[in-house]
């Protein structure tokens, strides 16, 4: 594993630790809120709260990413939901008997009778509610993330691109070589699957480089980076070669159910456009301007100059680090659409 993905990890797990924490403590503070508090008793709880929200945080940070994994991935949302459920009820349990146990330990008391106070105040019950509705919360805002992206959802419910607005974003568009030939060969259903497969191990490393994805197009995934963060230790460069590895050690995967492992192309290029919020019954964040078109151009050139990855000369000078990847000047060229010529860098990994 690469120290960026073990970076990734980490970071996903403190995150679920800290939610589960932070969630556990309201639940303290709104339980005492209106009543006369005994201080030391509360502060027990507190350090209950504490200690059963960061074993619930690995807990669950376990459950989510045995579901993260290929074989679940693949599987419906409704499957995944199912099997969500019954491990939560699992994760509620052993809440339940921790903080009935700690709460025995302190009392000096037998943990059963710790459970039975527990039911008596009716806080299995209330809990029972509570912690389901933050994991429906939690399981939701994951999905979310999954179908718009980590930042999409939110910039539509506060509203941040309407009016539009001017930024700075780095473009990749990615697109399976030969698709029209292996689609034919393959008829069309078992070729949906193969982009299916395809688009699953590109999504597993998006996290890893801080890209969103726009929309796909058939069998092409256009991608987004925030303009400093696709250049910080070229992100963008990493994230195409980090997947052409995937679809390397899955060769055997990809050989037996469909006869072939695919490859793919890419275009990058970057500038300022304009991002909007468009349409009403299904809105969406829209990217207009230029720097997509060439983009889009760009990678329409990896078949004429047998480049599987090129980048803009524009984008090329602003990348702050080139030392780990081989980039080839290809010339000035006159991309479709266009009047004025544009350099053009072919990007590979160096033969060692």
């Amino acid at each position: 594993m690469s120290r960026a993905n073990i970076s990734t990890k980490i970071k996903e797990c403190v995150q679920t630790i800290s939610y589960w924490v932070f969630i556990l403590l309201v639940y303290d503070i709104i339980r005492y809120a209106g009543n006369t508090v005994d201080f030391n008793e509360f502060w027990v709880t507190i350090e209950v709260a504490i200690f059963v929200g960061i074993a619930t945080g690995i807990f669950y940070y376990i459950l989510e990413s045995i579901m993260d994994l290929d074989w679940a991935r693949r599987k419906s949302y409704g499957f995944r939901i199912g099997v969500k459920s019954g491990l939560f009820t699992g994760i509620f349990i052993i809440d339940i008997l921790l903080g009935a146990d700690l709460l025995a330990l302190i009392n000096r008391v037998e943990v059963g009778e710790g459970v039975i106070e527990l039911w008596k105040n009716g806080i299995i019950l209330s809990f029972l509610v509570y912690f389901f509705t933050a994991s429906t919360f939690f399981s939701f805002w994951k999905i979310v993330n999954e179908n718009f992206g980590p930042s999409v959802f939110w910039n539509l419910v506060v509203g941040l691109y309407s009016p539009p607005r001017a930024e700075k974003k780095i473009f990749m568009f990615l697109d399976m070589r030969d698709s029209t030939t292996i689609a034919e060969k393959l008829g069309y259903t078992k070729f949906s699957k193969l982009v299916q497969d395809s688009f699953l191990d590109l999504n597993s490393v998006m996290a890893k480089f801080n890209g969103e994805i726009y929309k796909y197009v058939g069998d092409e995934a256009v991608i987004v980076w925030d303009y400093d963060k696709g250049q910080f230790e070229n992100e963008t460069v990493k994230l195409f070669f980090d997947f052409q590895q995937i679809l390397q050690r899955k060769a055997a995967y990809y050989e037996q159910n469909y006869g072939l492992l695919p490859e793919f192309k890419a275009g990058i290029h970057g500038g300022e456009i304009i991002v909007a919020e468009v349409g009403v019954e299904r809105k969406e964040i829209a990217y207009l301007g230029d720097v997509v078109n060439t983009t889009a151009r760009i990678q329409d050139k990896c078949n004429t100059l047998k480049e599987n990855f090129l980048v803009s000369s524009i984008l090329y000078d602003d990348l702050l680090q080139k030392v780990h990847f081989h980039y080839s000047p290809k010339g000035e060229h006159v991309l479709k659409g266009k009047e004025v010529k544009m350099g053009l860098y072919g990007i590979s990994r160096p033969l060692i």
